[in-house]
Formats: C-alpha cells, sequence, structure tokens
C-alpha cells in the first residue's frame, strides 16, 4: 500500500510518468504474490 501512496504522490505534481507508475504497481504486485507463494511450500 505504501508503494501505491508513493506513486499517487509522484505522479501528480509529474514527476513520475504514468507508465512508470503502471510498471511499479506490477512490480509490486508480483512480489506480493511469489512472497505468498512461500506459504505454500510443503515442509517435509
Amino acid at each position: 500500500m505504501a508503494i501505491k501512496l508513493v506513486e499517487l504522490l509522484l505522479v501528480m505534481p509529474g514527476w513520475l510518468t504514468l507508465w512508470i507508475a503502471i510498471f511499479a504497481d506490477m512490480g509490486a504486485t508480483l512480489l506480493v504474490t511469489l512472497n505468498s507463494l512461500r506459504l505454500l511450500k510443503i515442509k517435509e
């Protein structure tokens, strides 16, 4: 959530383009997804 807030604050004054904000959001989503996949590991 903090990443999205930072993106929003940087897009508004024009310091960050919309495309870079989209890629940053996709990257954050991938990080969260990959981190949650660690919960599915079966310990033997």
